[in-house]
């Protein structure tokens, strides 16, 4: 996997913006699984007031997965990790950019408006701009190069 030499601005700005919304996510996911009730019956549709040890537990994981992947994306983006391997960068932001789009979808068909007009379309748009990040043009791998161009010589 080719390291970038240089990352175009608005990439870098891309990258930044999912990064900070990732982060965002993360924060409200980790107060959750911390017993915190923030806008958690606004969000459910007034179904819970405060989440059980097993969803408590999967909002915990939620948020790291969240962290992991907005540093990945930074890392993509080339902010950080110059010894961390960049094959594991660019694997985990198209990974992030699927997920995002399938929650994304998921969101839009959910039952509450929370989720239809807010977090549906906020995670298509993050989607779009990991997808733009992990399909920058530098970044892309170079499977098969060409073989050299044959010369022949004239033998005297």
């Amino acid at each position: 996997m080719l390291r970038p030499t240089h990352v175009p601005t608005f990439i870098r700005v891309f990258a930044a913006i999912v990064a900070g919304m990732l982060a965002a996510m993360s924060g409200m996911q980790l107060q959750w699984a911390l017993g915190g009730s923030w806008a958690l019956p606004e969000v459910s549709g007034g179904r819970w007031e405060e989440l059980s040890t097993n969803a408590a537990i999967a909002s915990a994981v939620l948020a790291v997965a969240l962290l992991f992947g907005g540093l990945a994306v930074l890392g993509h983006a080339g902010f950080w990790g110059e010894r961390v391997p960049f094959r594991y960068f660019h694997r985990t932001t198209a990974l992030v950019s699927v997920a995002l789009a399938l929650a994304g979808l998921a969101n839009l068909v959910s039952s509450t408006a929370w989720e239809r007009f807010l977090f549906g379309p906020v995670g298509l748009v993050l989607a779009v701009l990991v997808f733009a990040v992990a399909r920058n043009g530098e970044y892309r791998r170079k499977r098969y190069p060409l073989p050299p161009f044959p010369t022949f010589h004239a033998r005297a």
